[in-house]
């Protein structure tokens, strides 16, 4: 009996065994060997792929005016099972969308969601209408949501818009219904703009809900580049008016005007007409499409004698008084005639009388091959090389076909075809000294984009990706292709005129031109420094294919004269009639200047010792920079008194000076006031014209993230289309000017004379870093703020400050002055995270109105669900009741709170909430502010300013979220600073870091050994080793680094010297670690 159990449990066991070694065979099958394949199905069944438009990127004018660009627009879509009352909804959406009610009651029919399930469509939606803008569908959901109404659904897309309509459309061209470019810039550069889509694969379950990325299959859309071109809108408008006005008078059937730059060969405007609106593309007959400037080919005409003169002046054939016999209008022998008959003419009367005879007989004497080769030079019988498509060569024919009367007509413009192009190129070789530009040559200081120069600038997630190729580069260096052994033409000599005012001809040359000077009345009358160029002969009354002499003469008294006025102060290489540094239309000018007297009036004033009928036109604090007519503020700084240098000042011409010392001189009028420095903010804002009030400006204040938060608020407000200027601790940006920052905050004077400039470059608003310290002296004074942001206090400054509290009392004079602005209401945007913040909103909550943001379900302006990696950080942010993805490519939570920041300061300047998430997928990193430093290493680098303990945590808490395995902390700490924060920066470096090595920072007049020992104390653990040399240190990190590791250079970020006692010397830390990177030690 037991050996019977005994044999039945065995055989149990046996089977259970092998029932397992199935199953787990099967199991491995299903796991391991077959587990693509069903991986495969599974993604069919429940994956998804979903694309992710790319924008297209914008074109712009050489100022930055938008030309063509995307707008949101979106698909009306309708569910009929969901609509129960049909009528209604007919009627709602026929007045809203301007539909047919009895086309909308059919689309919504349960018949017609029946045969779109029997046509086994790919969704039961019905699609009512495309590219309807957003003001509308917005409208109409609420109005859907007001009724109860279900049903109706809208599909979010962007299309392609040119603003200025018909003009320019044949430069710019249009795209198709796939956003590929046609025609125009937009085919040519289409490679630029069209950008690349992106993807997103996930799986859902049976509901269609979300369950995860699948296999982190996901790549963000990288938009297109934006195009800048070289044409001045200002200056197309001008033509365009003009055009309009010839054209209504002599009614041509076609016409063409360019406007080029000889110096640069830059197309400053180009007009056709016919011409046609690209925003609307059915119907347009094709004859309208054409770009005549470069398609058409025409006879020159008498246009071409100046190509016949300028090369027998060249070859020392005549001079410009050499006469030549004009037959008295007859040249028997080739059959030729003048329209009066004229005898003997010199060679400058030929131009001026437009004597058919006179440029045959020039033609004659150049000989054939000699007058071929000119024409061949100038350009003529091959494109130009322009960003435009369809560009013709034109007709030379070739030497052995001409016939013995070629060389008497071509010489005045018959047997030859050009482009309007080519003739306009031409006449720009005469005008600058003989040099024939390439379509691809580049601008002194742009790489500009069609129609001749190209500009390509980051327009999307991975900003200024691309910069142009070596091809391009190489091609300008080239220049146009030339026959061997050929020079270009140069004029020589000078062809004397009975009448200077543009009715004579003078060709001369001149080695600094100011100014475009081609062909006819257009070109002529643009004139910028009063030097002409190339001045063009009185037009006949006959003319050739282009119609151009008629057209020029009707437009002499136009509205060219009073540009060419207006651009006589405009800088030589800026008189293009566009807005230029310092001027733009609609700003007021810097007086010459102002009265001593009605200075005084717009402060207090203690005292005043002598003449106040002065006239001043100049203000500063600085002694170097006096110059007569000058008021002189003598400040007490922290080291330097201002009054030790008033007999300076006066010596080299100060008219007055400030002080807050009764101490009086002679020849100069003595203000006494009881605050030096509130007075020079009072009367700078009135000298300048109170700019402030102007703009709209952004203040951000706080101990950390005031630099991010402000160049975030500037790229939001630019992707709004307003105009933004900055002022921070990286640098300022005034205009299209950049200038390296001397300080966070400059002193009041500076401030509002760069907010004049800020508005007379045509900045529409301004964000702006309020440093504890400008609050204190009142560097900020009398500039009201439209948003005043609070980021955060931490302990810092506090070898200034003294003590947290005031320290903390600094900060808040910024709301306190902002509850006293008498012009604008501003909105505090304060962080209702940090603690500081909160005391803020207490204290002044009833006093102006309050924005909060943070983390926390009580701020107005709500970050959840952050998520970081490489590429940046992402987050849902809740807003004004609505919920929006913002997808921000800076790393770090601390980023979170940066960009919420610039989203409330941008909402309250004006922009929608929407457009500030757009524009924050695109926000470019900040110099020095967690910068990855590029590295074809396993491991990762990155830079960053962190000088406080608080900042440092937040950075190195960052790095750690992106999952390191180790981290690397080089870092050290300022001299002559708050000596306080030394420790606490160490302990948070041996809390959080793998490994740290300790360095120097800016030591100034400290020892860098004595700092360490500071540090030291923090540091407990004994992670850590110090090299006091921080190019040796930052070295020794990147050498010690191994794959998946982590180096992160904190203190200096993006500065670029490095103080000592005795000595300031060039030090990047981004430089620096590339150099390691790329295993260099130089010292440059």
């Amino acid at each position: 009996m037991n050996h019977t159990a005994q044999k039945r449990a065995l055989f149990s066991c046996f089977a259970l065994a092998g029932c397992f070694t199935v199953f787990s065979a099967r199991l491995i099958d299903l796991q391991v060997t077959k587990h693509d394949e069903y991986a495969k199905i599974a993604l069919e069944i429940h994956g998804t792929r979903q694309t992710k438009p790319a924008q297209r990127g914008r074109i712009m004018d050489i100022h930055g005016e938008s030309l063509a660009q995307n707008e949101p627009v979106r698909t009306v879509v309708a569910d009929a099972t969901l609509i129960n009352d049909r009528a209604e909804m007919a009627t709602l959406l026929s007045t809203a969308l301007g539909l047919p009610h009895a086309q909308l009651m059919e689309k919504l029919s349960r018949t017609a969601y029946s045969q779109a399930l029997k046509k086994e469509m790919p969704s039961p939606y019905i699609v009512l209408k495309k590219e309807v803008p957003v003001n509308v569908t917005s409208d109409l959901s609420a109005k859907l949501v007001e009724r109860k109404m279900r049903g109706i659904t809208f599909e979010t897309a962007s299309t392609r818009v040119y603003p200025n309509e018909h003009m320019l459309c044949h430069v710019l061209g249009y795209v198709n219904g796939r956003n590929e470019g046609v025609d125009g810039v937009e085919r040519t550069m289409d490679q630029f703009l069209r950008g690349h889509d992106g993807f997103r694969y996930s799986e859902r379950d049976r509901t269609g809900k979300e369950i995860f990325v699948y296999r982190g299959q996901e790549r963000d859309a990288r938009n297109g580049n934006n195009v800048r071109l070289t044409i001045d809108m200002g200056l197309q408008n001008i033509v365009e008016m003009e055009m309009d006005a010839a054209i209504k008078q002599f009614h041509p059937k076609s016409a063409t005007v360019i406007l080029m730059q000889p110096k640069t060969g830059e197309i400053l405007a180009l007009s056709n007409r016919p011409n046609y609106n690209p925003n609307i593309q059915e119907g347009v007959p094709e004859d309208h499409r054409r770009d005549r400037a470069v398609t058409d080919g025409v006879e020159p005409g008498s246009t071409f004698k100046i190509v016949t003169t300028t090369a027998a002046l060249t070859e020392k054939l005549v001079r410009a008084d050499t006469m030549i016999n004009c037959e008295n209008g007859y040249f028997a022998p080739f059959h030729l005639h003048d329209h009066h008959p004229y005898p003997d003419l010199s060679v400058h009367d030929i131009l001026v009388h437009s004597s058919n005879i006179g440029a045959a007989k020039l033609g004659i004497q150049l000989g054939d091959q000699r007058f071929y080769d000119y024409v061949r030079r100038f350009g003529f019988g091959e494109r130009t090389g322009v960003n435009l498509p369809g560009e013709v060569s034109g007709i030379v024919h070739p030497l052995h076909t001409w016939s013995k009367y070629s060389i008497t007509r071509i010489p005045m413009g018959q047997e030859v075809e050009a482009t309007p192009l080519q003739i306009v190129t031409a006449m720009s070789a005469i005008a600058n000294g003989g040099h024939l530009h390439d379509a691809a040559d580049h601008s002194r200081h742009h790489r500009r984009a069609g129609p001749r120069h190209r500009e390509v600038s980051g327009a999307g997630n991975s900003p200024g990706r691309f910069q142009g190729g070596d091809r391009c580069r190489a091609r300008c260096a080239r220049g146009r292709r030339q026959p061997e052994g050929h020079r270009r033409p140069r004029p020589r000599g000078r062809l004397q005129g009975r009448r200077q005012d543009g009715h004579g001809a003078e060709i001369r040359r001149e080695d600094a031109p100011a100014q475009p000077r081609t062909l006819h009345r257009l070109f002529r009358r643009l004139h910028a420094g009063g030097r002409s160029r190339f001045r063009l002969p009185r037009a006949g009354r006959r003319s050739t294919g282009l119609a151009r002499q008629k057209l020029w003469r009707y437009g002499r008294r136009s509205r060219f004269l009073s540009h060419r006025r207006k651009s006589r102060t405009l800088p030589r290489a800026q008189a293009h009639g566009g807005r230029t540094h310092g001027q733009c239309d609609g700003a007021q000018r810097l007086p010459r200047s102002m009265k001593l007297d009605a200075l005084l009036s717009h402060s207090a004033i203690v005292k005043v010792v002598g003449p106040t009928d002065r006239d001043i036109t100049h203000l500063t604090y600085d002694s170097r920079r006096v110059k007569p007519g000058t008021l002189f503020f003598a400040l007490k700084g922290e080291k330097v008194d201002g009054t030790a240098f008033i007999d300076a000042a006066i010596a080299a011409g100060a008219e007055a000076i400030v002080t807050e010392n009764a101490t009086f001189r002679t020849r100069a009028t003595n203000i006494v006031v009881a605050n030096a420095r509130n007075t020079m903010a009072d009367f700078a804002a009135a000298f300048y014209q109170n700019p402030a009030r102007a703009l709209k400006i952004a203040g951000v204040t706080g101990t950390n993230g005031k630099t991010t938060t402000a160049f975030l608020i500037k790229h939001i407000c630019e992707a709004a289309q307003l105009r933004c200027g900055l002022l921070g601790t990286v640098r300022y940006e005034i205009g299209d000017r950049v200038l390296p920052a001397s300080r966070t905050t400059p002193e009041s004077l500076d401030v509002h004379e760069m907010l004049w400039q800020m508005r007379s470059a045509g900045c529409k608003a301004c964000a702006m870093e309020v440093s504890s310290h400008a609050l204190v002296q009142a560097r900020v004074r009398d500039v009201e703020f439209d948003a005043a942001i609070f980021t955060n206090l931490t302990q810092d400054h506090l070898d200034y400050h003294k003590t947290m509290e005031a320290y903390f009392e600094a900060k808040a004079r910024m709301f306190s002055e902002l509850a006293a602005q008498k012009k604008k209401q501003g909105k505090a945007i304060i962080n209702l995270d940090d603690r500081y913040g909160a005391q803020l909103v207490t204290r002044f909550g009833k006093a102006i109105p309050i924005t909060t943001y943070g983390l926390g379900v009580h701020a107005d302006f709500r970050a959840s669900n952050v998520r970081i990696d490489f590429h940046g950080t992402s987050y849902q942010l809740d807003a004004g009741g609505r919920s929006y993805l913002v997808r921000l490519p800076l790393i770090g939570q601390f980023n979170v709170y940066n960009s919420l920041a610039a989203v409330a300061a941008a909402n309250a300047m004006g922009i929608e909430v929407r457009n500030c998430v757009l524009a924050l997928a695109n926000a470019t990193a900040v110099p020095g502010r967690l910068e990855a430093v590029p590295a074809q290493r396993q491991f990762r680098v990155f830079v960053d300013y962190a000088h406080t303990d608080d900042a440092l945590l937040n950075v190195i808490k960052t790095c750690r979220e992106l999952n390191p395995a180790r981290l690397i902390v080089v870092f050290g700490c300022g001299g002559n600073r708050d000596k306080t924060k030394r420790p606490r920066m160490g302990a948070v470096v041996d809390q959080h870091a793998d490994h740290a090595i300790v360095t120097s920072d800016n030591p100034r007049k400290e020892e860098p050994l004595a700092i360490i020992e500071d540090i030291k104390p923090g540091m407990r653990r004994g992670n850590y080793e110090v090299i006091v040399d921080r190019r040796e240190a930052i070295f020794k990190a990147v050498a010690m680094a191994q794959p998946r590791d982590i180096i992160l250079i904190a203190g200096k970020g993006h500065e670029n010297y490095q103080e000592f006692a005795d000595r300031t010397m060039p030090f990047d830390d981004v430089a620096v670690a590339r150099q390691a990177l790329e295993g260099k030690r130089s010292e440059d």
